[in-house]
Order: structure tokens, then sequence, then C-alpha cells
């Protein structure tokens, strides 16, 4: 790791952008545990930002991932049914009027957990075992595939 942190490669950039945001929710969660208006807003956030990400990781890189790191894109097919399930309780938790607090807390610890291993871990080893054709291969899908999703091209930035 440099002073700077973590290198991240510019295909896997648009990715590493999305976790931050994931991380500020994660944070949200655990700080709002239990209140309505918290729960609602990161449902938004769900349906509106990560379901996409999580789209972008499962159709785009992990196929391309597979071979390089199998457990780790099982794990990471694995954490994303994991958190569907979790917004899915809490879903049915807000509009039962149940308690918030644990499945908050749940989505929290998992969505932080998740994003940790991603970019400390298995985006490591993605930059450190493909060439660079492939890694702008794989760039260039992933911004294709957020285009479709009406997800404008992330700013360009320059290879080390």
């Amino acid at each position: 790791m440099s002073p700077r942190g973590l290198y991240r490669a510019p295909a896997l950039v648009p990715l590493s952008r999305d976790h931050h945001e994931a991380l500020i929710q994660a944070l949200w969660l655990r700080r709002r545990a239990g209140q309505a208006p918290a729960a609602l807003a990161f449902l938004d956030f769900h349906r509106g930002e990560l379901e996409g990400h999580m789209a972008d990781e499962e159709d785009v890189i992990l196929p391309l991932s597979a071979p390089i790191d199998a457990e780790g894109s099982a794990r990471i097919r694995d954490e994303h049914a994991r958190l569907r399930a979790l917004v899915a309780a809490l879903g049915e938790a807000v509009e039962a009027g149940a308690p918030l607090a644990p499945t908050m807390e749940g989505i929290a610890t998992l969505l932080h957990d998740h994003v940790r291993y991603e970019e400390r871990v298995f985006f490591m080893t993605l930059q450190a075992a493909l060439p660079e054709h492939a890694l702008a291969a794989m760039g260039s899908a992933l911004e294709a595939h957020r285009a479709a999703r009406g997800i404008g091209a992330s700013c360009r930035i320059r290879p080390r």
C-alpha cells in the first residue's frame, strides 16, 4: 500500500466509487439502527444504486474473474444473495412495523465487510493477475453495462 492508499486499476475505479457510497450507507445504518426514516433511505439506496452495482459485478466482473479467483467470486455472489435477503427482510419489517435495528445492523455489518473484502483482497487479486489489456477490456465492458442502465462514464484516470 502506498502512502496515498491502495492503487486501483482504472477499470475498477467506478466500482470503488460505488463502494465508498456503500460504506457511507453502512455507517448510516449502524448509527441510525431502528429508525424507520434511515431504513427507508437505505431501501431507496438499494433500489437506486446498490442493486445496479451488484448487477455490474455479477454480469461483468465475476464471469471474467472466476477463472482467476473462483473462491472469491463465489464469496461475492453469496454475499450479494445474503444482502438481498436482508434487504427484503428490512422491507418486510418496515411494512409490518416490526423492530428494524437487528436487520439494519446485520446489513451494515455485511455490507461493510463485503466492501472491504472486495477492495482489499478481491480487486487486488484481479489487478495482480490480469494483464493491462484484460483489465482495459473489463473496464470497457463495465462501462457499457453501466451505460445500458443509465450510468454515465466515470472520469478517466490514467494508469500508473
